[in-house]
């Protein structure tokens, strides 16, 4: 027994295995004990004697397995070594140790190669949590701890900075801290923060804050972002990581749950990328001040995929989500509302007022109840925003997305206004044409955030990816310093270009050969001598080596 206790002090998920009835279930097991004390004598079954058992294992989060289960996943442990389960399993009454063979079979997901992150279950007070953003303010990081150690297999995986998020309780992922720096106390006793100029004066020079286990300062963490989540996530945006957390344990009170964000919360995860000052100020934009946006940059610099992960941020359902795309023939008719020719049977063609996609979007929000300040964001995306002749597709909504609480009589309806809750994002290719171009009294109307091609965007990409071009980010730095001096910064070749999982030199070419030259060759048109000059031997020549 000693084995198993100090397996569970360890912070190490210690697992108990019951058949009978056939069926199988498997519990966690938080203490091993040879002596019952009075508190928990009162959850003993009353068909057991106290005095009959030999120890008493406190038991949670009990999941029903498949019965061949144990069989294709352990072996048992005996004195004469590794011994197949279906011969212990015959020995009614019996208890014996268990190896999981395969850690590949913990549980019942495939191991991700995302980024590995921390479910933390802590009671942190939002003053608590208030005075941590203030110290963020003023010394650039808070730090705190917990009563746990990181476990030894994930050690390695934890590669500052990652995310931990904060269960405030009913599996509500309330909030997200980008952790810089982790240490640990090296034995059970504690230790005081290692950076005791950002920690709370409560926590100051504290190895443990009371008696139990539970208030022992093991590990410490040093945050330097501390963001909100408007939705709060849950447990099912993530898959637990094989070998270091099940399901039911990614949300408990004396360990860290290990877990990735699933595949579809990743493709959403703008946060990966970009930097987290320039979201925040995207967020306060739309959010606030300014519920019209526009994302501009070259080709390439992932301005749709970041305004639909930014709406699907905001907004509580895909349906709340509307996508159109501007182009030199759309029409006022197709945005807001128009006549449009239809045909009636014996009647022939008649004109009837038909609503565009603005007009839809807010009789869907009045139908549903969802009009006013308090009520839940509707977005509707607009890619290419540019493309469009803005003035004669707008029309009076020049005047509205102003003044958002007066209402203005339409071509062909009654008084209109703009709700509170209807947020606009829009994209504009600056190699299209420049926003400096945008009629200004539109380009007043629209807070402009900038995306640029960015290194530092790939080489987080490829940090959990493969890529055989070893000096891709110094080509690619080296392409769009060219572009600059030739043109300017809105004819550049941005990073989601690159962004291919296994990137090699085939895949390279056939990039630069159909999508990146034929750019160039659009950005000097009518100039065919200075786009010679462009290669793709120049920027990645085989055979260079750099540090990625």
């Amino acid at each position: 027994m000693k084995e198993l206790t100090d397996q569970i002090g360890r912070g190490t998920d210690t697992f108990v295995f019951l058949q009978g009835g056939g069926a199988l279930w498997r519990a966690n097991l938080h203490e091993v004990a040879s002596v019952l004390n009075s508190t928990d004598s009162q959850s003993i079954p009353s068909y057991y004697s106290p005095k009959d058992c030999a120890a008493f294992l406190r038991l949670s989060n009990f999941e029903r397995l498949p019965t061949d289960w144990l069989n294709r996943n352990a072996v048992g442990l005996t004195r004469g070594g590794p011994t197949p389960i279906a011969n212990l399993l015959a020995s009614q009454g019996t208890l014996f140790y268990v190896q999981l063979a395969s850690e590949g079979n913990i549980v019942e997901v495939a191991e991700s190669n995302g980024p590995l992150c921390l479910i933390g279950s802590g009671r942190m007070t939002p003053a608590q949590l208030e005075e941590a953003a203030k110290l963020i303010d003023t010394t650039g990081s808070w730090s705190h701890w917990w009563s746990f150690a990181i476990k030894p297999k994930a050690v390695n995986r934890l590669k500052p900075p990652f995310d931990l998020y904060l269960n405030t309780g009913g599996d509500r992922l309330e909030y997200r801290f980008r952790v810089d720096a982790l240490t640990e106390s090296p034995d059970a006793d504690g230790m005081t923060s290692p950076w005791p100029n950002s920690t709370l004066s409560a926590f100051q020079d504290k190895t443990r804050v009371g008696a139990k286990r539970s208030e022992v300062c093991r590990t410490w963490i040093r945050v330097g972002v501390i963001e909100r989540l408007n939705p709060p996530l849950s447990t099912k945006n993530f898959d637990p990581v094989v070998g270091l957390s099940t399901r039911a344990t990614l949300l408990h009170q004396t360990t860290f749950g290990y877990a990735v964000k699933n595949a579809v919360d990743q493709e959403n995860r703008v946060d990966l990328y970009l930097d987290p000052l320039l979201i925040d100020q995207i967020l306060a934009a739309v959010l606030g001040s300014s519920p019209q946006i526009v994302l501009a940059g070259p080709p390439g610099t992932s301005k749709t995929w970041v305004a639909k992960a930014i709406a699907k941020r905001i907004t509580d359902s895909p349906s709340a989500v509307r996508m159109v795309q501007f182009h030199p023939n759309y029409t006022y008719e197709a945005f807001v509302e128009g006549l449009k020719p239809v045909a009636k049977d014996g009647a022939g063609i008649q004109f009837e007022l038909t609503p565009g996609v603005l007009i839809e979007t807010v009789r869907d929000m009045e139908a549903n109840g969802h009009i006013g300040p308090d009520a839940p964001v509707y977005v509707i995306l607009i890619d290419e925003m540019n493309r469009a002749n803005l003035a004669r597709v707008f029309g009076e909504l020049m005047y509205l997305f102003e003044y958002r609480d007066e209402k203005l009589r339409l071509q062909y309806s009654d008084s209109f206004s703009l709700p509170p809750n209807l947020k606009f994002i829009a994209t504009m290719n600056t190699a299209d044409r420049s926003i400096r171009s945008i009629d200004i009294a539109l380009r007043r109307r629209f807070d402009v955030f900038e995306l640029s091609p960015d290194h530092e965007i790939l080489e987080k990409y490829f940090a959990t990816r493969s890529c055989e071009i070893l000096n891709l980010i110094s080509g690619f730095k080296k392409l769009n310093e060219d572009l600059k001096t030739q043109l300017d910064r809105h004819h550049c070749i941005g990073h989601a270009f690159f962004m291919r999982d296994g990137l090699d030199r085939g895949l390279l070419q056939g990039l630069w050969d159909r999508k990146i030259f034929p750019l160039i060759e659009e950005y000097f048109f009518d100039q065919p001598d200075i786009a010679g000059q462009f290669s793709i031997e120049k920027y990645w020549p085989v055979g260079a080596s750099d540090s990625h």
